[in-house]
């Protein structure tokens, strides 16, 4: 794992995932982390490369962030998606998913993931109007097709 991420002080579990970079015949990992919104989080990044610079995209997102010695400091306040890229490459990113847990509840058409590891190849998703929730834990090898 090259990333170690630090919301309001406590260390947050980086996942790694496959994913295929074009041209799509090689495989790669990424890492990423998930956390709940609150309210204002400070999220600190440390890298096993040194950071002399850094991007978070989407640009749109206005996420500000300062670096100090060697780790970029930022901070969430709502639900968002971010690419932490640095040092000009987006190659070796880090994904940032931020959630407010509003788990409404299972609805007519309905699948929930539970904690543990599934290889489902495709999920395929049939009746209009369904929710795929994946319970924090899961880890879901394959796709969904709706």
């Amino acid at each position: 794992m090259n990333y170690k991420v630090l919301k309001n002080g406590e260390l947050l579990r980086v996942h790694s995932c496959k994913v295929y970079p074009k041209p799509y015949n090689s495989t790669e990992h990424m890492e990423y982390v998930m956390f709940n919104v609150d309210d204002r989080e400070e999220i600190v990044i440390e890298s096993e490369t040194e950071i002399k610079s850094a991007v978070i995209r989407p640009l749109s997102a206005g996420i500000s962030f300062e670096i100090s010695f060697g780790k970029i400091i930022l901070s969430v306040d709502r639900p968002v998606k971010l690419s932490v890229e640095i040092n000009g490459s987006s190659n070796n990113n880090l994904m940032i998913f931020a959630y407010k847990e509003e788990f409404i509840g299972p609805t007519h058409n309905y699948i929930k993931i539970t904690q543990g590891e599934y290889k489902t190849g495709t999920l395929l998703i049939e009746k209009d109007n369904t929710t795929v929730y994946i319970e924090e834990g899961a880890t879901l090898y394959g796709n969904i097709v709706a």
